[in-house]
């Protein structure tokens, strides 16, 4: 028989010890189970930008061999603009699919599977969680779309208006294309 997985190590040892998002499967029929649970975010350990709760809607799938569980989570965030530098607020959303299966025969263990003892009682969601909202994050995060940002001469947040700065230096390594469009145009 395989040894257990880390992903089930991690799961069994836990530092992230949160009674609001531990669900206890020991005495539950099978059959689907709704549950919204929420904790705040300080109990997921997430850094200063979290400071709203989590919310999360989990519906629990329950058979003689596995669970299967999937989860919606929801949360906001405070984010600094990475073109004008200015805070702003930002509603993170992110779902996950998991299966636990019970130990009774070797299984090829996937990201998404999780071997659980037929004695589990309780399943943890707080790790998981945590890493998913961190993963639901922008890799660019804009206060807007069209967020113009910051005048790279005087450094005026171009949002909040136009500056007196003039920019008309060409880099030049583009010096030569803007000689072929003067060129073209004549």
């Amino acid at each position: 028989m395989k040894p257990p997985s880390i992903n089930h190590i991690k799961k069994e040892n836990s530092k992230l010890k949160n009674s609001d998002l531990i669900i206890n499967i020991s005495k539950l029929s099978e059959g689907i189970h709704n549950y919204h649970l929420n904790t705040k975010s300080i109990n997921l350990e997430l850094d200063e930008r979290f400071n709203d709760n989590v919310d999360l809607n989990v519906v629990l799938d329950k058979t003689a061999s596995q669970i299967l569980l999937k989860t919606e989570i929801d949360t906001n965030g405070n984010f600094e603009c990475d073109r004008c530098l200015t805070t702003f607020s930002q509603h993170i959303h992110t779902s996950y699919t998991l299966m636990y299966l019970y130990q009774t025969q070797e299984f090829d263990i996937e990201n998404e599977i999780q071997i659980i003892n037929k004695d589990t009682v309780y399943i943890d969601l707080a790790e998981d969680v945590r890493q998913y909202i961190l993963l639901a994050i922008p890799i660019k995060l804009l206060c807007k779309e069209d967020c113009k940002g910051l005048c790279p001469i005087c450094g005026k947040n171009l949002n909040e208006g136009r500056c007196d700065c003039i920019i008309d230096a060409i880099d030049p390594r583009w010096e030569a294309l803007s000689k072929l469009i003067r060129n073209k145009n004549k």
